[in-house]
Formats: C-alpha cells, structure tokens, sequence
C-alpha cells in the first residue's frame, strides 16, 4: 500500500467574455474521485464541503467560492445604481461578505484551489493544476 501513487484532485478553471468590454470572469471546481463528502457549512473563508474517507468511492466537484470585499465594483450599491449605470457595477445590490463564485483572474482560482485543496484534502492526494 505505501507505493501507490496519490490520488488526484483536478482543478477545472473556465473563463466568460461577457457583452461588455473587458468583463472577464473566472470560475473554479476542484474534481475529485473516490472521496465521501458532507456539505459543512463553510470555513472562515466561505468553502461548503470536507472530504471525510480519503479511501471512499464517492466523486465530486466542489465549487470554488470567495466573499466579496469592499474592492468588488458596486457592492454596497443598490440595484437601482447598477441599471442607471448602464449595468458598469456587477455587485450592485450585494454586500460585503456575500458569496460569489466570480474571481477578478485565474491566478485568483488557483489560490483559492490550493488553500481549499489543503483545507479539505489529506495526504494521499496531489492538486493538478494545468
């Protein structure tokens, strides 16, 4: 047993162009096969799942998620801001601390997937990240 090889979580990493110039937006899965997981509630930083039987047969695909801050364009804004602005403010009616699944850039992601992926996965497990 001490020879096999880790077992693999695969970070799935996607873009969206969207209508507007320059709206790009990046979202992240960490793919797993062969753990058991329970949803949880979250961490100080807003994950939803733990793995709890490294040796289980369950798959799954745990979303990648941030909180907003202040920095994010239009949080703390009404609704009402964002349609006079012709939609230039993409939180408009969030607030600080809510969660999104939107990250800014995708090296955004993957320190988001690294920190999930220690949090959540034990040793016997290997991050792929390209």
């Amino acid at each position: 047993m001490g020879d096999e090889k880790p077992r693999r979580v695969i970070l799935d990493v996607r873009s969206w162009v969207g209508v507007s110039m320059g709206a790009i937006h990046y979202y992240g899965h960490l793919k797993y096969f062969g753990v058991s997981s329970d949803v949880i509630g979250g961490s100080e930083d807003d994950s939803v799942y733990t793995s709890d039987a490294p040796d289980a047969s369950q798959s799954g695909d745990i979303e990648l998620t941030r909180k907003l801050t202040a920095k994010d364009e239009g949080v703390g804004k009404s609704y009402d801001d964002y349609v006079a602005f012709g939609g230039g403010n993409r939180f408009a009616g969030y607030e600080v601390g809510e969660p999104t699944n939107c990250f800014d850039t995708e090296d955004d992601v993957i320190e988001k997937a690294k920190k999930e992926f220690k949090r959540i996965f034990g040793s016997g497990w290997k991050l792929v990240t390209d």
